[in-house]
């Protein structure tokens, strides 16, 4: 393998700015899924927050959100 062929194969896989940056905000939010199991989870969990603070703000008294 001759120098111009391994130069034009590490370009390719170098890892500079501009491909650091998307591989680093994919991870992280694959992370934060992973934190509700699934995005149904996730969508669930935000409903109650907002039912629990809906009844916190109308001066109502809620039971505790029941844990699955």
């Amino acid at each position: 393998m001759n120098q111009d062929t391994k130069d034009k194969l590490w370009g390719f896989v170098a890892l500079n700015a501009f491909t650091i940056g998307p591989m680093l905000l994919i991870i992280v939010g694959l992370f934060l899924l992973t934190g509700c199991n699934t995005i149904a989870g996730m969508g669930t969990d935000i409903t109650r927050s907002a039912n629990w603070t809906a009844d916190k703000m109308s001066g109502t008294k809620p039971e505790a959100p029941k844990s699955n």
